[in-house]
């Protein structure tokens, strides 16, 4: 709430709410919501569960009556927490979004401005994970997976194929010939200027891509194992 001060006058028995207008496509989370009774003194705070809550369409409307101590107590800062989900994860399709959620609270039946918030989320990231084997065995050269969509899901639904820029740092060195995709030679590449791209990748389908690369370092300079920055 904005404007804490009006409450430090009200009874005990007014009624505040706080309405929650959720993202498109998303629907409340049934008993997630708690709040943390002051959130400037971290994550030891006490929390309780908001137990009064409304479902409406687009809406989740929490009755926060009980903590109004909270707010009148213009000394601490009470956080609300709650959890949503997709509502139609069948026909999800992954890819860039903006997410934005606004709230109004109600006092004693009238309510107040609306404020809103957004959040851009790319999750077609977390359908690629890169890891790296690096040590006394391996060196000087870095072993490299890319596991990609293994669910085998559809993350480009206006194209059959794609392709993955992975992006090595600057200390080491894409080993030609080592390049493989599911356990087999992948010739469909190229490499420049420090970045691997592997192309013509069929979408719905699971990948696991390994290659080698050659650490550069003059000897006696350590290495993390990661030489990579992104993928």
């Amino acid at each position: 709430m904005n404007d804490r001060n009006l409450l430090k006058n009200l009874n005990s028995d007014a009624k505040l709410k706080l309405i929650d207008i959720l993202p498109e496509g998303q629907e409340y989370v049934a008993d997630s919501a708690y709040i943390i009774h002051n959130a400037n003194a971290g994550w030891n705070s006490k929390k309780s569960q908001i137990t009064s809550v409304e479902i409406r369409e687009g809406q989740v409307v929490f009755d926060m009556s009980k903590f109004l101590e909270l707010y009148k107590n213009t000394g601490i800062k009470p956080v609300i927490y709650y959890r949503t989900r997709i509502k139609d994860i069948e026909n999800y399709k992954p890819g860039h979004k903006r997410y934005t959620n606004t709230a109004q609270w109600e006092l004693n039946g009238t309510k107040g401005q609306q404020g809103s918030a957004y959040q851009d989320i790319n999750d077609i990231y977390k359908y690629i994970n890169k890891s790296a084997l690096y040590n006394q065995n391996s060196a000087p050269l870095v072993h490299y997976t890319i596991k990609v969509n293994q669910g085998g899901l559809n993350l480009y639904p206006d194209q059959d194929t794609y392709s993955i820029e992975d992006t090595s740092g600057s200390v080491i060195e894409f080993k030609f010939g080592t390049l493989k995709v599911n356990g087999e030679a992948w010739n469909d590449f190229s490499f420049e200027n420090g970045t691997l791209t592997i192309k013509n990748l069929k979408d719905e389908t699971p990948y696991v891509i390994t290659y080698d690369s050659v650490v550069t370092l003059i000897p006696g300079v350590t290495f993390d194992g990661n030489g990579k920055k992104y993928c």
